[in-house]
């Protein structure tokens, strides 16, 4: 099934026609900020038929990142179930 072009996590990323534009570019950027958390790197995009630069993430970092997310969503889901099954959300209401 092919995804649509609307609405990706890069629509809003520039786009760079060659490697070596989107390789300068990333260059750029490392000497801008000061303080950088995985190496910007460009990659091609096939959506867009362009080069974007993104931060560099391994396989690992991406499965925790997601599962970390779950679990927090659902963490805070839990938390907030159990509020107001114990009243606490209305107690909170009222005190204020």
């Amino acid at each position: 099934m092919a995804r649509e072009k609307a609405d990706l996590r890069c629509d809003d990323k520039g786009r760079f026609s060659t490697y070596s534009q989107a390789r300068e570019e990333a260059a750029s950027y490392t000497k801008r900020i000061a303080l950088l958390l995985s190496p910007m790197l460009p990659y091609y995009c096939h959506n867009h038929e362009a080069y974007h630069i993104g931060h560099w993430r391994s396989r690992e970092e991406i499965r925790a990142y997601r599962a970390m997310i779950k679990s927090l969503y659902r963490n805070v889901n839990t938390e907030q179930t159990e509020h107001l099954s114990n009243g606490w959300a209305i107690d909170g209401l009222l005190a204020a």
